[in-house]
């Protein structure tokens, strides 16, 4: 399991007078929220992502200098040129709001431009291994799956759904 500092894929910085589901308060990281599971910490990341494209922030480009400004030393166009180029999305291109898949996309590759791994690394050949599983009855019951992860059990439910589709 690859660790991501403090659960916390996106490095959202801690918001006097904000909580987010699953942070755990009072820690040791003075700017940063640390959150109890990775899975709270994507859901968050996501969150905030959407309400970045419903207030007009709805490009890489736009999101990515509010999210990791020049003026706070962030290496920005980089950070832009990465996102882009491994989600093929262009820098430019518009995000439509509530597009989970895309949000999550970008959540993915942002993590690894933050830390240098991508937290959930080798997971979509795993959750279609497993939707097929929970399909024929060989694996785990859904039950321990959303109990471990209900990112996960999302996924595996839409995946297993998708691969039903004709």
């Amino acid at each position: 399991m690859i660790t991501i500092r403090r659960n916390n894929p996106g490095n959202i910085r801690k918001v006097t007078g904000q909580s987010w589901q699953g942070e755990i308060p009072g820690t040791v990281a003075p700017n940063f929220v640390t959150f109890d599971t990775l899975v709270y910490g994507y859901r968050a990341q996501i969150k905030l992502l959407n309400n970045y494209v419903k207030r007009g922030y709805n490009t890489l480009d736009s999101i990515l200098n509010r999210w990791a400004p020049p003026s706070d030393n962030n290496p920005t166009e980089k950070y832009i040129e990465f996102v882009s180029q491994k989600t093929g999305i262009g820098p430019r291109a518009a995000i439509v709001a509530d597009d989970y898949n895309t949000l999550s996309n970008v959540a993915l590759n942002m993590s690894l431009f933050e830390h240098g791994v991508q937290a959930d690394d080798g997971t979509l050949t795993a959750a279609i291994k497993t939707a097929i599983g929970i399909l024929t009855g060989a694996a785990q019951s859904i039950v321990e799956v959303a109990k471990n992860n209900p990112i996960k059990t999302v996924l595996i439910i839409g995946l297993a759904l998708y691969l039903l589709s004709d």
